[in-house]
């Protein structure tokens, strides 16, 4: 992995090009864009139980996304 021990996000390459999978605590996703449904189902549940926050997992989000792109685009 290209984490350390105890991170809570992890991407690892996948044997496919162009394909990435993200481990997390929770699930393991094969693309982007199921990394994406399951960030945006977070913002959605961040939102509601506190709507100040929105705008702090809105950005993790945007950010976790942008990873995943650049990485998927460079292999």
């Amino acid at each position: 992995m290209s984490a350390h021990a105890g991170a809570k996000y992890a991407l690892v390459r996948s044997a496919a090009p162009g394909r990435l999978r993200v481990r997390t605590n929770y699930f393991e996703h094969q693309t982007a864009g199921g990394l994406m449904r399951w960030a945006g189902a977070h913002v959605r549940s961040a939102v509601a139980a506190r709507p100040r926050a929105w705008a702090h997992v809105a950005i993790l989000a945007i950010t976790i996304a942008a990873a995943v792109e650049a990485v998927v685009l460079r292999g």
